[in-house]
Parts: structure tokens; C-alpha cells; sequence
């Protein structure tokens, strides 16, 4: 629509209605471009610092299990040699809050064995970092109450502009240039009708596409999706592909739920014109056999 303007901009300038409904549109374009800009920047420093916080937990998280274990392995010491999923390939693997139950099942097994904890080398400074950095890693993976509010204000001014638009084309715009220009200036008119269907609202986009799967490979059907904490959905086709569309730029927190599976939870980062590649793997609910009753 703007191309168009700068296009006939000798024609429109001697018309000064058009002139102020295309500055109006201008304005709102404008407005669009920086409240996107500052959406997506909002998302972005929130996945930098999560994915800061998560790496610094984790280096201080496997100097103290590699000294920890070291020290078990030399002395026979258990509790230190059966401490579990605390390499740096085990964490940086594992989802994040799995990451973060391990580091604290870490910390556990310090405080309970103090002596030889300091024995293997882990010092009270490194054990209080290892505390900081756990600390720091679990708030940013909790999203802030303002960050959400100011997410809702954007797009919630997102709308009002792209409903004022649509307003001002439809209301104004369209009968104006139809009546002043279809006769008077055919070419003109008909650029105009061209620039109008190139704005036109596009598709609906695909935001994630994935599959569901169990951990045998076989495709997972019927899965309920809730996202940001609302009613969840059903998606998962016979081939368990599944898709979510028209999410707004920014993080997501989704929650996957089938019956006899766990529960899955993703955080995700939606950037503007991309789709999201997120595929789903199940892992059954083992149900322990009841014990028989002896009569």
C-alpha cells in the first residue's frame, strides 16, 4: 500500500484527503514495525538469558560432580559413585528442569556427606556458586508476571493497529479511491486494487509443525496440547504428525498429555516468518504389578 503511494505520489499530492488517509496508514505502519521489533526483542533476551544461566549451572554443577566423583571412585566411597546424570553430556541433553532436579539431587548428596565432600576437593566457594548459578537457572525458566503482562499489552496494540487499518481500507480508503479514480484515472485505480491484494491477510501460517512418537518409534494419536496454561486441544493424526498454527511471536510454554504416557512440557521460541520444528517422544508410565494376596 506504501509502495503504491510513493509510486503515484505526483498524482495523490494534489488530493489532499488521499494524502491524509495514506499518512494515517504510514503512522500505523510505523507503529507496527516497532511494536513487533520490541516483541521480539523481548523474547530474545529471555532464551539469552535462560540459555546463559543453564550453562553456567551446569559447568559449576560438573566440576563438582567430576571431583565428587573422583574422589568416591578412589576411596569406595557410594553415594559419590552412584551419583547420577550429572556429566556435562547428561545435562546439556536433558530437559531443562530435569537438568535442574539432578543439580539440586547433586547439592543433596554435598549436604549430607559435608566431611568428604570437602575431602574430594569441593570447596565451600565452589558449593556456594554451584547454589548462585542453581538459583539464577531456575527463576529464568520461570517467565516473569510483567514479562507476560507486557507481552499482552503488545499484542493486544498489535491488534487495535491492524484492526484500525483494515478500518480505515475498508471504510474509507477502498470507496474513495474507487469513486474518485476508477473513471478519472484507470491506472491508478487498478495499481490501487493491485496494492490492496497484496496486503490482503495471508494464511493462516504454521507457527510449530512435529510428530508424536513412543519410544519405539510407533506413532502417538490423540494427544491433548494446552499452551500458555489454556484449554488444551487435540492433535496427532493416525501418523501422530500434528501442527499449531498462528501463535504470536515470543515464548510459549506447551504441555503434551496422552493417557498412559507422561507428561511432556516444552518451552518454545516462536520467531516472526519461521516455523518450529518440534517433535514429541512418549515414554510409557510403568504400572507396577500389584502384589498377589495369599489366601
Amino acid at each position: 500500500m506504501l509502495q503504491f503511494r510513493q509510486t503515484y505520489a505526483e498524482s495523490l499530492e494534489s488530493d489532499p484527503l488521499a494524502t491524509q488517509m495514506f499518512d494515517r496508514v504510514q503512522v500505523i505502519y510505523d507503529n507496527l514495525l516497532a511494536l513487533s521489533a520490541k516483541q521480539d526483542r523481548s523474547g530474545k533476551a529471555l532464551t539469552d538469558q535462560k540459555n546463559k544461566a543453564m550453562n553456567i549451572v551446569i559447568d559449576k554443577a560438573v566440576d563438582c560432580s567430576e571431583l565428587m566423583s573422583s574422589y568416591g571412585h578412589f576411596v569406595h566411597f557410594d553415594p559419590f559413585v552412584e551419583i547420577q546424570n550429572c556429566k556435562r553430556t547428561q545435562l546439556a541433553h536433558a530437559r531443562e528442569e530435569e537438568a535442574l532436579t539432578h543439580i539440586r539431587k547433586l547439592l543433596d548428596v554435598m549436604d549430607d556427606n559435608p566431611e568428604q565432600t570437602i575431602a574430594a576437593g569441593v570447596t565451600e566457594d565452589l558449593k556456594l556458586a554451584l547454589t548462585t548459578a542453581l538459583d539464577a537457572a531456575t527463576k529464568s525458566l520461570d517467565i516473569p508476571k510483567d514479562y507476560r503482562i507486557i507481552i499482552r499489552e503488545i499484542t493486544s496494540k498489535i491488534d487495535r493497529s491492524a484492526k484500525e487499518y483494515k478500518g480505515i481500507l475498508n471504510d474509507s480508503l477502498k470507496g474513495y479511491m474507487r469513486t474518485k479514480y476508477q473513471k478519472s484515472n484507470p491506472e491508478l485505480y487498478i495499481s490501487f486494487v493491485n496494492a490492496i491484494e497484496m496486503d490482503a491477510i495471508p494464511k493462516r501460517k504454521r507457527a510449530i509443525v512435529g510428530t508424536f512418537s513412543n519410544e519405539a518409534g510407533e506413532p502417538v494419536r490423540l494427544v491433548r496440547v494446552s499452551i500458555d496454561g489454556q484449554k488444551a486441544v487435540v492433535k496427532g493424526g493416525d501418523k501422530g504428525g500434528y501442527f499449531i498454527q498462528n501463535l504470536p511471536p515470543g515464548q510459549h510454554n506447551l504441555v503434551f498429555t496422552r493417557q498412559a504416557y507422561q507428561e511432556e512440557a516444552r518451552r518454545v521460541l516462536i520467531v516472526p516468518d519461521e516455523t518450529l520444528q518440534l517433535d514429541i517422544v512418549f515414554t510409557l508410565i510403568e504400572i507396577e504389578a500389584e502384589e498377589p494376596v495369599e489366601a
